[in-house]
């Protein structure tokens, strides 16, 4: 999971942070398949 996630950050990087925040929600939702999440997910994103 961790390359799969290094790559879609590395595609996204150039996206304003909106964007990216509604990428990664829309790729954690395909992740999960409809399953129940149990534990938690945090990313941070820091604009420079």
């Amino acid at each position: 999971m961790s390359k799969n996630l290094k790559e879609t950050l590395l595609e996204i990087k150039d996206n304003p942070m909106e964007a990216q925040q509604k990428i990664l929600n829309e790729k954690i939702e395909i992740w999960k398949k409809g399953c129940q999440q149990l534990d938690d997910i945090l990313m941070v994103g820091i604009k420079i």
